[in-house]
């Protein structure tokens, strides 16, 4: 088990047109400056591979900047000095954003959650091909389920979570696949449903750009699963 500090901004933003995630990212790192190293993945001139504790999201028309643990000390360090109340060149907020801090506790239990993943961004350069050259249905699941159970695994070493247990995970379902180009590559995201037996927060992200919005995940009620099933 460990215990989490998680952090919600949500932000209303005004605009005559959608506001894209990177749109919305880069705007806030303009605005806070760039010396705040837990909100991207840079160190300096150099790429540093780790799970982001700062991450930026699209969900039912709002916009939210999410911290974990040291990001979330990060958010409320410059809140201490900027209200994010500021015009840009693409949008207007117009009101400081609502904060939502809460502690978390993550385990592994005996039974199995069910949770929702948006625009699961899964397959590197690598998966990409192996996942288009699988004929088989069960096997391209199967593929899916232990890129995911690496995600998890990838979250919890970035909160310094060791899962001494045994990861259980199975996909209920597939509901939406996106075909999209990325830094002008071929990529395939997902919309699915998965079960597993380690209790994760909502709206954290899971997966490749889980910074920039994708992979987000939320827990369903059971009686929504009832329903589906």
């Amino acid at each position: 088990m460990t215990t989490i500090n998680c952090l919600h901004l949500r932000f209303n933003l005004f605009s005559d047109s959608d506001v894209s995630i990177d749109t919305f990212r880069s705007e806030i790192l303009n605005y806070v400056g760039n010396q705040f190293t837990d909100f991207h993945n840079h160190n300096k001139d150099n790429f540093v591979y780790r799970y982001p504790l700062v991450q930026f999201k699209s969900i039912n028309n709002y916009h939210y900047l999410i911290g974990i643990n040291k990001g979330a000390d990060a958010i409320l360090s410059i809140m201490e000095k900027k209200d994010f109340v500021f015009t840009s060149k693409y949008f207007e907020i117009k009101e400081k954003p609502y904060l939502k801090l809460e502690t978390k506790k993550l385990f592994v239990v005996n039974t199995i959650i069910p949770y929702k993943i948006y625009n699961w961004f899964a397959l590197n350069s690598d998966n990409y091909e192996k996942y288009n050259s699988i004929i088989s249905l069960s096997e391209k699941v199967q593929l899916l389920e232990n890129i995911l159970k690496a995600n998890i695994l990838s979250f919890a070493k970035g909160i310094d979570w060791t899962i001494e247990k045994h990861i259980q995970l199975c996909i209920h379902s597939i509901d939406k696949v996106y075909f999209n180009k990325f830094k002008g590559i071929d990529v395939i995201n997902f919309d699915a449903i998965f079960y597993t037996n380690v209790i994760l927060p909502d709206l954290i992200g899971l997966g490749k750009s889980s910074s920039k919005g994708f992979g987000i995940i939320k827990k369903i009620p059971h009686h929504q699963m009832s329903k589906k099933n």
